[in-house]
C-alpha cells in the first residue's frame, strides 16, 4: 500500500504539506543489513525537511501528526501533539540522535517528557536512563537518545508521556552514524489498532504519583505525568497494538462547550491554548488514515461538573458522537468504561435507548475509581487520580473483557507495579 503523499501547496510560512497521513507500521525491525542489496547512498544517515514524511516511508509516526514547513523563525517539522505520539525507527549503525522542537509559552515553567524503548525493549520501558526531558529554557535541541551501540541493526521507539495542552512538541531531524532503513508497510500493516477517547483519567494525568494517605497528597506534575502507566495505553500493549489517543484533561463531551472533544475528533491535535477554536486550527484529519479494531472510551466525568450541565444534552452528545464514530468505523468495538459515576450512568442510559449496546456497537465496562481495585485499593496518584495499581487494575479487566467477549489474544506480558516503584512521586 503506497503511502499518500500531499502536493506542496504554498511556500508560506508554516505551510501543511503532508499534514496527519499517518499508516500504520509494527514495531518489528523491517529490513535486515544483510537483505539490502542498494547501495548505502539510498539509505541515507540524516532524516530532515521532506525525507520526514517522504512516499518511500523512513519513519513510523505514531499517534496522529501533523507535518508543516517552516519559516525564519520555525524548522520544518512533524508536530506531534496528542499524548503518546512519538516515531518508531530502524537504523544501522552504534548512535541515534534526534532534534526535537519544544515549545513553552511564558507561563510554562516545568520541562516535557518522553520514553524510548531499544531493540527488544518495550514501553513504559523500566530501564534506567530511557525517560528524559525536553528543557524548558531550549526552544529546538538535538538529542543523542543512544550511543555506543554494537554495530548493527537497532530498531527504537519513541514517545511522549504528556499531554497536548502541555507543550507543542515536534521532531525536525533523525541522525546516525550509520544509515537509516526504509519501512515495509505490507509486513507492517496487520497489527491491532486502538482509540483512545479520553480525558485525564485515561491519559495519565498524575499516573505517576503514589500515596496512601489521600486522594490530594501529592500534586499532578508533568514529571509525575504519563499516558504510558495508564490503562488506555497499558491494554494496547498488551496485545502488541497501536494506539492513538484523542484525548486533554478537563475535556468533556459536551461541557465545557469550549473544551468538548467530540469538535476535535477530525483534527490533528489540541494546543497548549486549550480550546476547541485553537485544536482545529490544526490540520484536519482524515478518519481513513487510521481505522481502529477497538475504541475505548473514559470520559463525562467533566461534563456532569460544569455549571451549565444539562442530561438530555449530555445524552443526546453521547450518542452523535458514537454514531460518528460507528460512521468512520462500522467495524471497531467499542468499549464505554466508567466508574459507576452519574456520567457513566446517563451515557450507559442514552446508548441503551440509541439501542448501540443492544445492536453490539458498544460495550459497557465498569472500572475502579480512584483509590480502588483489586490492588489499588487505598492507593492514589496525583491530584486525585489513580495511582498505577488502580490504572493496572483497570487494564486487567479490560484485557479480559477483550480476551473473552472478542476473542482477542494479548500477546505481550503485563508491566508490574514493582518495576516502576522506584519512579513515583511519593
Amino acid at each position: 500500500m503506497k503511502k499518500r503523499f500531499v502536493p506542496l501547496l504554498s511556500l508560506c510560512c508554516l505551510t501543511l504539506i503532508a499534514g496527519c497521513n499517518n499508516e500504520p507500521t509494527s514495531l518489528s525491525s523491517v529490513f535486515s543489513f544483510e537483505e539490502s542489496s542498494e547501495s548505502q547512498e539510498s539509505h541515507p544517515s540524516r532524516i530532515d525537511a521532506q525525507k520526514l514524511v517522504s512516499d518511500r516511508a523512513l519513519v513510523k509516526w505514531e499517534g496522529r501528526y501533523e507535518y508543516k514547513l517552516g519559516d525564519l523563525n520555525t524548522p520544518t517539522m512533524v508536530y506531534l501533539y496528542h499524548t503518546a505520539t512519538g516515531f518508531s525507527i530502524d537504523f544501522y549503525g552504534t548512535s541515534l540522535t534526534v532534534g526535537f522542537y519544544h515549545y513553552l509559552n511564558e507561563k510554562e515553567t516545568t520541562d516535557i517528557y518522553y520514553d524510548f524503548a531499544l531493540d527488544e525493549e518495550t514501553l513504559p520501558n523500566p530501564v534506567e536512563g530511557r525517560r528524559f526531558s525536553l528543557s524548558k529554557d531550549k526552544m529546538g535541541e538535538e538529542i543523542t537518545l543512544i550511543n555506543g551501540l554494537k554495530e548493527g541493526h537497532h530498531h527504537l521507539k519513541c514517545l511522549k508521556m504528556n499531554e497536548a495542552i502541555d507543550a507543542y512538541t515536534g521532531i525536525t531531524s533523525f541522525q546516525t552514524d550509520g544509515y537509516f532503513y526504509y519501512r515495509d508497510e505490507i509486513e507492517d500493516t496487520p497489527r491491532l489498532k486502538f482509540l483512545a477517547v479520553c480525558a485525564s483519567g485515561g491519559s495519565g494525568f498524575g499516573s505517576l504519583g503514589y500515596s496512601t494517605v489521600s486522594k490530594t497528597a501529592i500534586t499532578k506534575t508533568r514529571a509525575n505525568s504519563s499516558s504510558l502507566h495508564a490503562f488506555n495505553y497499558l491494554t494496547a500493549r498488551r496485545f502488541a497494538a497501536d494506539i492513538h489517543f484523542v484525548a486533554t484533561s478537563g475535556w468533556g463531551v459536551h461541557y465545557p462547550e469550549n473544551h468538548a472533544i467530540p469538535e476535535i475528533l477530525d483534527y490533528c491535535g489540541n494546543t497548549p491554548k486549550n480550546s476547541v477554536s485553537a485544536a482545529q486550527k490544526t490540520g484536519k484529519w482524515d478518519p481513513k488514515n487510521y481505522v481502529p479494531d477497538v475504541i475505548l472510551f473514559n470520559i463525562g466525568g467533566n461534563d456532569t461538573g460544569n455549571a451549565s450541565f444539562d442530561v438530555n444534552i449530555y445524552k443526546e452528545s453521547v450518542v452523535q458522537m458514537v454514531n460518528k464514530l460507528r460512521g468512520y468505523y462500522p467495524k471497531a468495538k467499542m468499549l464505554w468504561t466508567h466508574t459507576g459515576s452519574k456520567a457513566g450512568g446517563y451515557a450507559i442510559n442514552a446508548l441503551t435507548q440509541s439501542q448501540a449496546i443492544s445492536d453490539g456497537y458498544v460495550t459497557e465496562v465498569v472500572v475502579p475509581n480512584v483509590g480502588e481495585g483489586e490492588t489499588g485499593e487505598g492507593t492514589y496518584g496525583a491530584s486525585n487520580h489513580a495511582s498505577l495499581k488502580t490504572h493496572l487494575d483497570i487494564e486487567h479487566i479490560l484485557v479480559d473483557t477483550l480476551q473473552t467477549k472478542f476473542h482477542y489474544q494479548p500477546t505481550v506480558d503485563d508491566i508490574s507495579f514493582e518495576q516502576f516503584e522506584s519512579f513515583l512521586d511519593q
